[in-house]
């Protein structure tokens, strides 16, 4: 009888090195899932500046097509004019902001930009100009090397991902290609 008692208390639970080794386990996977996360809202705000490169691709032509010219977001658009405005490193980013309603005077409307959500993540601007004339900002003489020979357009959109200050990736499209280049994404 006093067998069987030793043999039930040897199996009555876990030793500290299972349960320790249940832990790291737990804690490993916790990270892994954490980086797969964080990939998966990167991408998905990645998105959300393709799909506005896209809106803003197909408006910007149709306006070419009847008035004949490109059009910039505001009136002087210069590449920190974005909209809708970045909240600035330690204000709460990686946040939604209200594209609805558009700065007064701004060409948002005109344009008859939709997004295809009212809350966007990225700030966005449009800068365009007649055909031979130079862009000015950095973006766009990144974009035109050279003065284009034809009208132009260049769309610029910043996010700031990890609210650590500047933003943290910026992303550019232009007239006359379908890339969208990328800089700092994921940094």
């Amino acid at each position: 009888m006093t067998r069987m008692l030793k043999q039930r208390s040897r199996w009555r639970g876990f030793t500290l090195v299972e349960l320790m080794s249940v832990v790291a386990i737990i804690s490993v996977l916790a990270v892994i899932a954490g980086v797969a996360y964080r990939r998966l809202f990167d991408y998905v705000r990645r998105f959300e500046a393709v799909a506005m490169f896209a809106e803003i691709r197909a408006k910007e032509e149709a306006y070419r097509t009847e008035y004949s010219t490109y059009i910039s977001s505001t009136p002087g658009a210069t590449e920190s004019d974005l909209w809708p405005a970045l909240l600035g490193g330690g204000a709460g980013e990686p946040k939604p902001k209200n594209f609805y309603p558009t700065p007064a005077g701004s060409s948002w409307a005109t344009l008859g930009i939709t997004p295809g959500k009212s809350m966007l993540y990225c700030g966005y601007v449009v800068i365009a100009g007649p055909l031979g004339a130079q862009p000015t900002g950095t973006q766009g003489q990144a974009a035109f090397p050279a003065a284009p020979t034809t009208q132009w357009w260049y769309a610029v959109a910043q996010c700031d991902f990890d609210g650590k200050g500047p933003p943290n990736a910026t992303y550019v499209a232009t007239s006359d290609r379908d890339t969208i280049f990328e800089e700092n994404v994921g940094r």
